[in-house]
């Protein structure tokens, strides 16, 4: 979900063709717009990440290998960015929206950055650390990670991809978030294990990435929220 403003939340529905418009005052659907697509196939119509940089909104389709662009104003679609693998997250850093794309068959995949002026890929890198659909982008004391199968911070040498893993040894990363309420920001990150038993979620330290603390969970942990 995202907020467009303070009337409107947008809603993807992954197996569904939708984007569902929502009013948080009145907590009621009030509007919809649909996605064209092939009806036979519910997995064509899913969308996912959804990220909003001024008048638009970035919208990843996973089926499709596509960033869907809209106008936020009048809800219409202006652009549609083919991506040659599934398009896993979204980010914006530093004025300009990253994406991660991934092969879920494999590890390899590729990390666009996107210019939000005019709605085109300005650059790509190839990786075979990529992961799977749990990737997730992680802006951490205001640098760019990147969670695999670890943290890994994300470094342009010579204009070349380099990820540097910074704590690793997961089973199963499921999950990560970063806890920016207090003046030193801590990293947390689930593992599902083997998606039977109860889960673990970690406390980071991010400064020298050392595990500060460990608790068993429900099973299957993914995301993680601050209040």
């Amino acid at each position: 979900m995202a907020q467009i403003n303070e009337n409107e939340i947008w809603c993807t529905n992954a197996f569904n063709n939708e984007i569902s418009i929502i009013n948080p005052n009145s907590k009621v659907i009030e509007d919809r717009i649909e996605l064209e697509c092939p009806e036979d196939n519910i997995y064509d119509c899913g969308l996912d990440k959804i990220l909003v940089f001024g008048d638009y909104v970035f919208i990843n389709n996973w089926d499709q290998n596509a960033i869907l662009i809209y106008n936020k104003l009048n809800k219409s679609l202006i652009k549609k960015i083919n991506t040659q693998f599934l398009p896993i997250d979204l980010m914006l850093f530093e004025n300009s929206i990253y994406c991660i794309s991934s092969d879920l068959n494999s590890k390899i995949g590729q990390l666009l950055l996107i210019d939000p002026v005019n709605l085109e890929i300005s650059q790509s890198w190839d990786t075979e650390d990529a992961g799977g659909y749990t990737n997730k982008f992680l802006n951490i004391n205001s640098e760019l990670y990147l969670a695999t199968s670890g943290i890994k911070k994300i470094n342009f040498d010579n204009d070349q991809l380099v990820l540097t893993e910074k704590v690793g040894g997961f089973n199963t990363l499921y999950g990560s978030a970063v806890d920016k309420r207090f003046e030193q920001e801590k990293l947390y990150v689930t593992d599902a294990l083997d998606f039977q038993q109860k889960g673990l979620v970690f406390k980071i330290n991010t400064y020298s990435f050392e595990i500060e603390d460990t608790f068993k969970v429900g099973v299957i942990p993914s995301n993680l929220y601050f209040y």
